[in-house]
This record gives C-alpha cells, structure tokens and sequence, in this order.
C-alpha cells in the first residue's frame, strides 16, 4: 500500500471516529430541526426531468457563479449572461454603492437573466459580518465572527443576516468561516470564531441553522480547514501537513455543519501533499470525494472558493482549472474574473464532454444538485 494510500485511509479512519463520536455525543444536544429548507433531497422526478431536457450549454452554464462589472446591469453584461446560460453571480463591493441601488441591480439580474434561463440565478455575497462584509449599510446586522461567543448569539446573527439578505434579493451568503485558527499568525484568524475546534463546531453549525431558518443558502468554508496558514491563497498556494489530530480538530466543524445540513461547502485552495500530492483540495478528487463525500457523507453543493485566485493561475490556464475542477467533484465553479475567461472555461467542458473525458452524466450529477436547492429557495 503507498504511503498517500495509507494516509488517506488514516484520514478515513478519523473521519469514522469523529462521527462515531458525535453520534454518541448528540443524542443530548442534537440540532434542533429548524429547517425551512433543508438539503435536496433525492432529486425528485421534476428536477431529474428538467435536467435530461437542458441542453449541455445550460447545464455547464448552471455550474458557474461569476462576477461582473458595475452598479447597474448593462445590455452587453446581461446579453453574456443569456448566451453563456449562467447559474449565478457574486457582488462585490464595486457592485454596490447604497441599498436601493443594489435592489435595482438585482431585480435587473432577476429580470433580464432569470427569466431567460433554465432556472433563477444564484444571488450570492461574501457577507460573514466584521471585515469580509460587502454591505455595510447601518442597519444591518454586523457582527464579526470574532465577536460571537454564544450558540444563541451565533443563531440571532445569522438568522437577522438573513433576513437582511433576503430584503434585498440575496440567496446565498457565503457564511461561516469554520476554518479552527488559534495564532493570530494565521492568514485566516481575524475572519474566524475565537476558540478551539468544538467551539468553531458548535458556533458554526448553530449560523447554518439561522441562515437556513431566515430562507438564505449558506456555504460553509473553507475545507478541509485553512486555519494554521500563513499564506493567503489569493496570492500563492498553502501547503499544510496534518498528523490524525489535527486532522480530526479541522474536520470537526465542517463535520457538524454537514449534521446541521449546511447547503454548500467552499473549498480551500491549500495543499496537503501526504493526501494529494498533486493537487489542492480545490482541485483534488481524493479530498472531494474521498473524504468530504465519502468520509463525511456531505450531500450537498461542493462550490469552489474563487479560481481566479493566485493560488491556482500560477500554476495552471483557466481551461486546466476548469476541467480539474470538475474531474474532482467540484459542483459550482466560482470564478471573479472576465466574460472572456467564463467562455473560456465553458468552451473547455462541451470539449471535454464531447471527447468524452468528462461525462454528462458527471455534469448531471451537479445540476441535479444545484436546481434541487434552487427549488428549495424558491419556495421559501
């Protein structure tokens, strides 16, 4: 057996143990059932039915969640859009100015995209309170995640987020950091809750709750824990090594979010060469589907933290991140970047479907994900 054999197997068998143990553990403190919506489940024969009736451009289009330019959607933008069939957006600060500017950008999406795809769009934010906050208009709810120290306090927080959120036509936040950072060294450290892996756990799975109780989608990130890094993935690629305990103190939180039925998971461009040598966990299948689909049993959307960052374009093309990517079992690809780098990467996976080194039913597999959850907040 070789040595990233056994080190996944190792991993695996943490996995197994810490889900054993908040088995036994959770029957006094299980999650509460506070679900509006709660994560797809099997797709029904109406989701299953609209996707074998998609062409493969709206399904591929489906996988991704881009970014645009400007306060206000242009012709031009929404017309790329259209053609490239886009699942969803992300606002940036360049994209907002004051709260009733961002409505009418977002009824604009809504209207001259939405209503011309195959399903209604992704509305989605960096929204995680404190620094990492794209709206800072005086009502809204502000807390930094630094500053939650309470299961009930996290609830309160994320549950007013969301209806914040959802005044303005917001559906996905991407919300909480369950990163575990206990150095103030760390890149991550001032984005993350203060405490050690059971609080990260327990604070993190409790914001899951009241996002999803307040009708937004949350993402729970960045996986599998970009805590004890000093390297900011925005400019070079982390490399970690983890022994099984450490291991086990940053699986823990995501762990608990997928038992509170977070939605979407963001992956971590970082590096762990005793588990993939090859590729980080962004683009790795072992971590993807070995330990966060198989190991933790997480049933939900595996969307990507943006591909644009430096972490990846050093050292691959737009096309090679887009179809790694989704060999690995990525279900969104986030991209900040151009019209001209969406099609781009599109154009790789119709080539890559029609080689056959992907397969459709690879891509179904994402879009039946992502339409069921899109029917879930719809119906909120």
């Amino acid at each position: 057996m070789s040595y990233r054999v056994q080190a996944v197997v190792a991993i695996l068998f943490v996995v197994s143990v810490i889900v054993i143990a908040g088995q036994l553990r959770g029957e006094g403190r299980r999650l509460s059932s506070l679900a509006v919506f709660s994560l797809p489940p099997p797709a029904p024969f109406t989701v299953k039915y609209q996707v074998a009736s998609m062409t493969l451009r709206e399904k591929i289009g489906q996988m991704f969640l881009v970014s645009f330019t400007g306060t206000e959607l242009d012709e031009e933008t929404a017309s790329w859009m259209r053609t490239l069939e886009i699942g969803g957006v992300i606002l940036l600060g360049g994209n907002i100015t004051s709260r009733e500017q961002t409505e009418k950008l977002i009824f604009a999406l809504n209207d001259q995209v939405s209503k011309h795809a195959a399903a209604p769009l992704f509305i989605s934010v960096d929204q995680e309170g404190g620094a990492v906050s794209r709206f800072k208009f005086t009502d809204f709810e502000m807390h930094s995640q630094k500053d939650i120290r309470s299961s009930a306090l996290a609830y309160t927080v994320a549950l007013q987020r969301a209806k914040d959120l959802r005044s303005l036509g917001v559906n996905v936040n991407f919300s909480p950091v369950l990163d575990v950072s206990l150095s103030s060294d760390d890149f991550i450290y001032e984005r993350t809750f203060e405490g050690d892996a059971d609080t990260v756990a327990t604070l993190g799975a409790r914001m899951v709750q009241g996002y999803r109780e307040g009708g937004i989608a949350s993402a729970g990130k960045h996986f599998p824990g970009h805590g004890a890094t000093g390297v900011n993935s925005h400019i070079d690629l982390p490399v970690t090594e983890r022994d099984s305990k450490a291991w086990s103190e940053h699986l823990h939180p995501f762990r608990e979010a997928i038992q509170a039925e977070v939605p979407m998971i963001m992956m971590a461009h970082l590096k762990v060469p005793s588990i993939d040598p090859e590729f980080p966990a962004s683009l790795s299948k072992i971590i993807q589907e070995d330990i966060l689909r198989n190991g933790l049993s997480y049933k939900g959307i595996i969307i990507s933290d943006d591909l644009g960052m430096g972490a990846l374009t050093k050292n691959y093309t737009f096309p090679e991140i887009a179809l790694r990517a989704v060999s690995a079992g990525t279900d969104i690809l986030l991209v900040v970047r151009s019209q001209a780098v969406y099609e781009k990467m599109i154009t790789a996976i119709e080539d890559a479907v029609a080689k056959k080194s992907i397969s459709e039913e690879r891509i179904d597999e994402s879009v039946i994900r992502i339409l069921s959850l899109k029917h879930e907040l719809t119906s909120y």
